[in-house]
């Protein structure tokens, strides 16, 4: 399932004195099953963008395909695009509200008007897609969980809505390393599942190393897309981004002209393998 912008323009208080605009004839197309991530700046326009791909804002101009469909006003055109494109906000678990994590986790589905049976099933799929055990935690209140177990249930509950198109906005927001690993790791398997995800971070570390294709908003435009390594480089600064930390490393040890690693290699473990070559074909 694809997602396709057509020259979205998007004006806050238009018409007024403090009329701004925050994106300006924003075109692309997302293909099924990508990885795509979203940076810039703060400011730029990234959560503008974000909130029009479901409906939460409508365009100012332009207008947002899913599916080769454009979504129009109606109540039923945008419950319909809110089942296929799920967005899951930072902190998400400050939503959380339910006296069991299975009646929280329920909720969206239930407001679809699915059968019970059918949000029993999906409930237990997406707490299990979590990575957290069904059984030990679906009676539990979700405030006796841990931080970064309430985040993985809060998306829970995205998922259990079954959209095919999901998109995180800064997913990892005050987790600690293991829970950011933990959780990147089931957004990683999501798109094994054939989901598509957009993902908004400002950890370009984390970007470089799970996205496809990277689209980088400046000003409210679309300032450049491509893939990881096409994007970080030198040129990047010039959008008020920096490189990822393994690409400085890697820049400053090729500065040297002892190495000669590719600039476009993101995983750690690839980048030691080069560095213990280099050191041995120069030994």
């Amino acid at each position: 399932m694809s997602i396709k912008a057509e020259n979205l323009t998007y004006t806050y208080m238009k018409g007024t004195p403090f009329e701004a605009t925050a994106i300006e004839d924003v075109s692309f197309e997302i293909q099924d099953g990508e990885f795509v991530a979203i940076i810039g700046h703060t400011g730029s326009g990234k959560s503008t963008l974000i909130q029009m791909l479901n409906g939460l804002l409508k365009p100012t101009s332009g207008r947002v395909l899913v599916d080769n469909v454009a979504f129009g006003e109606s109540k039923k055109d945008l419950k319909e695009v809110r089942g296929k494109v799920g967005i899951v906000f930072q902190y998400p678990e400050y939503q959380l509200f339910e006296e069991t994590v299975a009646k929280d986790v329920a909720f969206g589905p239930r407001n679809q008007g699915v059968d019970e049976e059918e949000i029993e099933k999906r409930v237990k799929n997406a707490i299990e897609d979590m990575g957290l055990d069904y059984e030990e935690i679906k009676d539990m209140s979700p405030f006796e969980l841990s931080g970064g177990q309430k985040r993985r249930v809060a998306i829970a509950g995205v998922l259990a809505m079954k959209p095919q198109i999901i998109v995180f906005d800064e997913p990892t927001a005050g987790l600690d390393p293991k829970g950011r690993e933990l959780l990147f790791a089931r957004i990683e398997r999501l798109k094994t599942k054939g989901k598509t995800i957009i993902l908004v971070s400002h950890s370009m570390d984390d970007v470089a190393r799970l996205a496809d294709r990277v689209f980088v908003m400046y000003n409210g435009k679309l300032a450049a897309t491509g893939t990881p390594k096409e994007i970080f480089c030198e040129e990047c600064k010039n959008y008020g981004l920096y490189l990822p930390q393994i690409t400085e490393l890697v820049t400053k040890l090729n500065g040297t002209g002892k190495f000669n690693i590719d600039t476009g290699v993101f995983n750690v473990e690839d980048v030691v393998d080069e560095i213990i070559k280099e050191m041995n074909s120069n030994a």
